[in-house]
């Protein structure tokens, strides 16, 4: 028969509080981690250089309203968009090619007075800085600003029209304007 001291009764229930205590911790780690998700190098957002009416073409974000991109074939449809404000309503910032499919009715108009660094100080309704091929079988009318400067469309490739569609593009500076 064995009597425990008053010590070895306070470090076994010390040793139990501990116990408890650490299995606490533990639960709790574990609940607060359920939530967190692990981001890896191939959930990162990956940008296009495309810019549609004053939206950034990403893959986290590849269509709005009136349009929508395949990556994979650099394919642009536009279907009822509408786009008029400060700068390009469609522009490829490094060089690339696009192509657009047009359905429907589409209007782009830069209202932009002013140069833009992206295009080469240009005021223009679309600016792509590779090759431009524009098929489908609606209608898009292009406006480009009111700088010195201004473009309905720019391309600084190849432009290729497949349209069975209207394509109408003008510009409104008093210098140094074209259509296309």
């Amino acid at each position: 028969f064995y009597v425990k001291s008053k010590g070895e009764k306070r470090m076994k229930k010390l040793n139990k509080w501990m116990a408890g205590l650490l299995c606490m911790m533990l639960v709790i780690t574990m609940v607060a981690g359920l939530g967190v998700t692990e981001v890896k190098a191939d959930d990162a957002v990956e940008s296009y250089n495309l810019w549609v009416g004053e939206t950034e073409v990403t893959s986290a974000n590849t269509s709005g309203t009136g349009w929508s991109y395949d990556n994979q074939t650099n394919t642009l449809t536009l279907d009822g968009f509408n786009y008029e404000g400060d700068g390009s309503g469609i522009e490829i910032e490094t060089l690339q090619d696009l192509n657009i499919i047009i359905k429907n009715e589409n209007r782009i108009k830069n209202i932009s007075s002013s140069y833009s660094s992206s295009t080469n100080g240009w005021s223009c309704g679309i600016y792509v800085h590779g090759n431009l091929t524009i098929t489908g079988d609606g209608t898009l009318e292009v406006t480009g600003g009111t700088a010195n400067t201004s473009h309905g469309i720019s391309v600084l490739g190849k432009l290729e029209i497949d349209s069975q569609g209207t394509i109408i593009a003008k510009a409104q500076a008093t210098a140094g304007t074209s259509g296309i």
